[in-house]
């Protein structure tokens, strides 16, 4: 009986595991398209809400899994000023790009028209964009 336990729970586990980042696993083209940056979180350790902000940034995805910044992207600004490239990969939920003096990968999560980018630092650092 004991066994057949052990069976059931590791069964049981094993088909509630789920992998994916996102509430929905997300298609080939979820991200393709432009998306504006409408807002940011910056926090010091406490919990704070997103601040809408004014700005022209733009991030553009591509089928062949890069993406252009009309910002810095390797910077949390929401400057509009230059032009960054950078792959995206929808395995892992990561943008990276070799612009970065440092080579980090950015994660991301997505949720129908919502973007939210992680910036790495040691407080909390996102940036959040819509799709256009």
């Amino acid at each position: 009986m004991r066994n057949f336990t052990l069976l059931l729970l590791f069964i049981g586990f094993t088909f509630s595991c789920n992998d994916t980042k996102n509430d929905d696993s997300i298609n080939d083209n979820a991200l393709v398209g432009e998306w504006k940056l409408t807002a940011m979180k910056v926090s010091p350790g406490s919990v704070v809400p997103f601040v809408e902000v004014n700005s022209n940034r733009t991030l553009t995805f591509d089928t062949n899994g890069t993406f252009t910044c009309n910002g810095e992207f390797c910077s949390s600004t929401i400057d509009a000023t230059m032009t960054t490239d950078g792959t995206y990969s929808l395995n892992n939920y990561t943008l990276s790009s070799t612009a970065c003096t440092a080579v980090w990968d950015y994660t991301f999560t997505i949720s129908a028209d919502t973007l939210v980018i992680d910036y790495p630092s040691i407080e909390t650092i996102q940036a959040k964009y819509t799709r256009q």
